[in-house]
């Protein structure tokens, strides 16, 4: 049985070995002989194309000498005529002789005609047309020309009034009843000068012209046809190749004559062609490909005894694993495929867990170095940086915290695969504009729409040239993307452990883009914070405001304008802006929360609410001002109305004067002005609270202390003496309250005005 088993599994491996030796040669002689087939037709083609190249410039060079003689005959002919009529009297006498002289009128004319026919072999007949008495004179007659042959053709040049061009080809008799001949015309008038005498008529023989056109024909398997301006064919030949198929290889068109010479293949022509191709060629083919399939055969042979060591070994391995059933169900080269196929796809995963790892451990790395979570000594880092392939020598390391401007506009604009691919795009570009540079930049995404970069400086590469690098990365998303990014950049870090100090200045720098606007680069080293020392100045401005806003006072947007102007100056950054406002929040809610009960509950459920989002979505100062001034206008809108409806309002108007007008006087009191008013001092007291928003003395000192800051900044007086024009007559009390206002002496505030 073992001896029956091996014979049967070598003669299954023989059969399969040959199968495939089989498929083999079905494989590529196919391909062979296509190749071949194409490289014949290709050689068809092409050596038809040349011919066919090369006799449309013989055809073209032949048509035009053949139309140039053409030309040269029907010209001589027609300088004959003009010489005749302007230089010979013999013709010009049959117009001028007097009547009665048949020698000068008859017998002369007919001679010079007769001499002038001879001379053209071209020339069927000629005959001279009288004007006076309407007779036509030829060779052997004078009749009047009704009884002339060709009198249809005098009628039509006499209405036409003649032409001075060839005539297409038309029937001619002398005599009437006579089978008439084809003829082309040339009609002269005469005499010359005038032409009012009558005309010459010459007539071409149109068989002439056929039998030298059908002479030039070079083939009889080409036709030459030549039409006149009505397409008349003028030989019998190309008339015939007319009315049957024929392969046209060239056209042109005489300018003087107007007549159209077409060459070509007649019937019979493209079949000599193709049969006319030299045996020898295919000969030549046919035993090309039998050599080329011999030697197929021959060298697959030689290279087939490998693959069917191969095979037999694998054939080997299946029956040993016990696969026999496997083997039979399945072609040699399919186990081969299958572990080919097995090892790459291994080699695939392993890669790409390989990548996705790398990824992830270049990400936590870049991470623990802003957060300064890992210290490496010298030697790891160099390691870390090779593995990484980031570069290892560099002169000193540099921060950039590139931030996505309108991140929540940006979320809502494009889904997340489109955010995914901008993104993608921006770390990308940021990349390459460092490298163009002759920098190195290790970006990652530390935040939703933050991207950290380290840049890697060079020696020819300061701080100030990544500045550079970085606007022109900002140029590119401006132009390309739409979107715009605000990069905040450290200054120089010179080790590894002043990455995190870097990563905390960018980010520092980021906060100053509320006032310095979007779309830039902010440098850390060319930000100058400035300290926030007048806070409790900023603080009283805001006072002002929301007091100028509840008394209906116009002044109140300037004081608003003063405040934003007074963060931008001071560079302040986000969380000082947002403190400010919460505050300017807080005293405006208190404020309104006064008034009467209806605006009260407007206040409460739509304005107030409004007012509170303002803080929650803005990024730049003058956006966050746009929305407090658009909110306050509507609303000082309505707190007008509710001063105009008051039946205090005048009232309130003039005790405001009142003190005005009386504020450098140190008695100014509630009871000066109800003395004034004819009132008690609760009740100008209320009237200034619920009018004003504030009791009489803070209104009297606020009052006071902003006319001592005018003349503060404005004069050079002592301090004693705008103490009383403010209507404080002690110094000493003026000092106090001014203090207690403004957080600081009228000196050290005078100062501090002068110097600025």
């Amino acid at each position: 049985m073992n001896s029956n088993g091996l014979t049967s599994k070598g003669f299954y491996d023989m059969k399969h070995n040959k199968n495939w030796f089989h498929r083999l040669l079905i494989s590529y002689i196919p391909v062979f002989v296509v190749i071949v087939f194409l490289l014949s037709v290709i050689f068809f083609v092409f050596t038809n194309y040349m011919t066919q190249s090369q006799s449309k410039k013989a055809n073209d060079i032949f048509m035009e000498q053949a139309l140039g003689n053409f030309d040269r005959t029907l010209k001589q002919i027609d300088q004959g005529i003009l010489r005749e009529l302007n230089y010979n009297e013999g013709l010009n006498g049959f117009y001028f002789a007097a009547e009665g002289d048949r020698y000068n009128g008859l017998a002369l004319p007919v001679s010079r005609l007769e001499q002038f026919v001879s001379g053209y072999p071209e020339i069927d007949s000629a005959y001279l047309y009288r004007n006076s008495d309407g007779k036509v004179l030829s060779r052997n007659l004078i009749v009047p020309s009704e009884l002339f042959g060709d009198a249809e053709f005098i009628q039509h040049i006499i209405k036409s009034g003649g032409t001075d061009k060839w005539q297409p080809v038309r029937n001619y008799s002398e005599y009437n009843g006579h089978k008439p001949r084809r003829v082309i015309s040339m009609v002269r008038k005469a005499p010359i000068l005038y032409g009012d005498k009558g005309f010459i008529v010459i007539n071409v023989s149109v068989d002439y012209i056929a039998k030298m056109i059908d002479s030039m024909a070079y083939s009889h398997y080409s036709y030459i046809q030549v039409l006149d301006a009505n397409n008349y064919a003028i030989n019998q030949t190309g008339k015939a190749t007319e009315a049957s198929t024929s392969l046209q290889s060239g056209v042109m068109k005489s300018a003087y004559s107007g007549w159209v010479m077409q060459i070509g293949l007649k019937d019979g022509g493209l079949t000599y062609l193709f049969s006319s191709l030299t045996i020898l060629w295919i000969v030549i083919t046919v035993v090309m490909l039998g050599i080329g399939i011999w030697w197929i055969i021959h060298v697959s042979k030689n290279n087939y005894r490998p693959v069917e060591s191969i095979l037999r070994q694998v054939r080997t391995g299946a029956f040993q694993k016990g696969s026999d059933k496997q083997a039979q169900g399945h072609d040699e080269f399919h186990f081969i495929q299958n572990a080919i196929t097995e090892l790459i796809d291994q080699w695939n995963e392993f890669q790409q867990k390989h990548r996705q790892d790398l990824v992830y451990r270049k990400q936590v790395l870049f991470t623990d170095l802003l957060q300064g979570r890992k210290i490496f000594s010298p030697e790891a880092w160099q390691e870390q940086l090779a593995t990484y392939r980031l570069p290892i020598q560099y002169t000193a390391l540099q921060m950039a915290v590139i931030e996505i401007d309108k991140s929540q506009q940006f979320c809502e604009i494009y889904n997340h695969r489109d955010q995914t691919l901008l993104k993608f795009a921006l770390k990308s570009v940021t990349g390459e504009m460092a490298e163009k540079h002759g920098l190195a930049a290790w970006g990652e995404w530390i935040d939703n729409d933050r991207l950290g970069v380290l840049l890697f400086l060079k020696e020819q590469l300061d701080e100030q040239g990544t500045k550079a690098v970085l606007e022109e990365m900002h140029q590119w998303v401006n132009e390309y993307l739409r979107f715009t990014v605000t990069t905040g950049l450290s200054s120089p870090a010179g080790q590894l452990e002043d990455i995190p100090l870097a990563y905390d200045e960018a980010v520092t720098s980021l906060k100053y883009k509320t006032v310095l606007g979007l779309g830039r680069v902010i440098y850390f080293l060319e930000i100058k914070p400035k300290m926030d020392s007048d806070v409790y100045h900023r603080l009283q401005l805001v006072r002002g405001i929301v007091i100028m806003f509840k008394q209906g006072n116009e002044e109140w947007r300037m004081a608003f304008h003063n405040l934003i102007g007074n963060l931008r100056d001071e560079h302040a950054v986000k969380d000082d802006i947002v403190i400010t406002m919460e505050y300017f929040n807080y005293q405006l809610n208190h404020a309104m929360k006064e008034l009467n009960a209806i605006y009260t509950a407007h206040w409460e459920s739509q304005a107030y609410p409004a007012l509170l989002t303002f803080l929650d979505h803005y990024e730049l100062l003058d956006e966050l001002a746009d929305q407090y001034l658009k909110l306050l206008d509507e609303e000082y809108s309505n707190i007008t109305a509710i001063h105009d409806s008051s039946s205090n309002r005048s009232v309130i108007r003039q005790i405001q004067k009142f003190i005005d007008e009386h504020l450098v006087n140190p008695d100014l009191s509630l009871n000066m002005i109800g003395e004034a008013f004819d009132m008690n001092d609760k009740q100008i007291s209320q009237l200034i609270k619920q009018e004003l928003g504030e009791k009489f003395v803070d209104y009297l000192a606020r009052l006071r202390i902003q006319r001592a800051k005018r003349l503060l900044e404005e004069t050079d007086e002592s301090i004693q003496s705008i103490s009383l024009k403010v209507g404080y007559v002690h110094s000493l009390s003026f000092i106090r309250m001014f203090k207690k206002m403004m957080q600081m002496t009228p000196g050290d505030y005078r100062k501090l005005h002068r110097t600025s």
